[in-house]
């Protein structure tokens, strides 16, 4: 055992019991059983409630509140979380170590932010390297390195990062609410169910290729030193996910050169992107540029056009996802989308200055989801930071803050 300025480290099963309750018989006890499955981002999420006899598991791990969930199988994933209550007869599958924080000497809640820090990551790493199966067993887990201050300072830090998992989750829960909100303008706006004042007049339906033009993009030669690293910006098809593409995001530089001797398009400001071709989330994604690119040619530029409004026709299309790779050639729908499938493809056709109406609605509706998006991003570092430094024993509470 270590200690420094009155943090010490140990063992984690000198603070700690774990597995302190396994069952290994079963029954007709009705038990709310809990897998890896059920436990994500901290929170356990759900549960099954069984027969203990009918449990997947031979061996089970009885927990009780302010147990800590160590998912040992997979560790990376993060599977951990402290029960809190809510459960009848809560039992965890064997997939997970139960870890029971010693009263008088653990935390309960410091112990369920420890287990989710950077320092006991890698010291799981260090297990599972070279491993073929990425597991660890009960006893690795009792064999981790903990650093621990007093339970008062154990109590203080836990209350802080708690504090910031729930800003975290408000933000989360706000996005969530205004994503369905959102949804719902979507699906009423872009049919015509809903209409903005003002606008009362019939809605058409128009092929795309009859009101605009539609080019796929192209690479340059890679054996061609000159087409490469000039000024022009050129994506991948991994970069459509960005749904707003702004010049400056896109990794890739062609020269003049490569665009005028190749294949590749300039696509204008406005250009409604879609990728063609991948087997994974890819293919039918829809972006828009917000300056002027050029592609790959496993994506294609709707151009605009003074008849449209190229931000309506993104937000049509993006909600079109499932049906555009239902749309894809090949084999079931398993190819990839093309051209002709693209202009092909039909949208409702309300008068510009409708169109450019719900754009602007639904344009206003997306940047406050982006706007809230990046408060979350900003409010997971500052926690990731937070645990960093409280954690780890480098910044050290006043021991009379602690004690109060």
């Amino acid at each position: 055992m270590k200690e420094t300025r009155g943090w010490r480290t140990t063992k984690l099963s000198d603070v700690a019991s774990v597995d302190p309750e396994s069952i290994t018989a079963g029954g007709d006890e009705l038990i709310d059983y809990i897998s890896l499955d059920d436990v994500t981002s901290g929170r356990i999420a759900a549960m099954t409630q069984v027969p203990l006899a009918d449990a997947p598991s031979r061996a089970r791990r009885r927990i009780r509140v302010g147990d800590v969930l160590f998912g040992t199988v997979r560790p990376s994933l993060k599977s951990h979380a402290q029960y809190k209550g809510g459960f009848r007869n809560p039992v965890a599958s064997t997939g997970f170590a139960v870890i029971r924080a010693r009263p008088g000497v653990a935390v309960p809640s410091f112990l369920a932010q420890w287990i989710l820090g950077s320092e006991v990551s890698h010291q799981v790493e260090q297990l599972i390297a070279g491993s073929n199966y990425p597991a660890v067993s009960s006893r690795d887990v009792r064999q981790l390195q903990i650093c621990v201050p007093d339970v008062h300072t154990q109590a203080l830090i836990a209350s802080m990062l708690e504090d910031a998992d729930d800003r975290i989750a408000a933000l989360e829960r706000l996005i969530a609410k205004k994503q369905a909100i959102k949804q719902g303008m979507v699906q009423r706006l872009l049919s015509g169910k809903t209409r903005l004042q003002g606008f009362s007049g019939p809605w058409s339906q128009k092929r795309i290729g009859d009101f605009t033009r539609v080019h796929a993009g192209g690479t340059p030669s890679t054996a061609v030193e000159r087409y490469w690293g000039g000024d022009v910006p050129w994506m991948s098809s991994g970069e459509v996910h960005q749904k707003q593409v702004w010049s400056k995001n896109v990794h890739g530089r062609i020269t003049m050169s490569g665009l005028k001797e190749s294949s590749a398009q300039l696509f204008p400001e406005g250009t409604v992107l879609i990728a063609l071709a991948g087997q994974g989330k890819t293919r039918g994604t829809i972006a828009i540029s917000r300056n002027p690119l050029s592609t790959n040619q496993s994506i294609a530029g709707i151009y605009p056009s003074s008849e449209h409004d190229s931000d309506f026709l993104y937000f049509n299309l993006d909600s079109r996802y499932a049906e555009l790779r239902g749309e894809s050639a090949g084999d079931g729908g398993r190819g990839g989308l093309n051209l002709t499938i693209i202009k092909s493809l039909e949208v409702p056709f309300p008068e510009i200055s409708e169109q450019h109406a719900v754009a602007e609605v639904l344009l206003t509706a997306e940047h406050e989801l982006n706007c809230l998006s990046e408060r979350l991003k900003k409010a997971k570092d500052i926690k990731q930071g937070m645990m960093q430094e409280l954690l780890s024993g480098r910044t050290h509470l006043p021991v009379q803050e602690a004690v109060t």
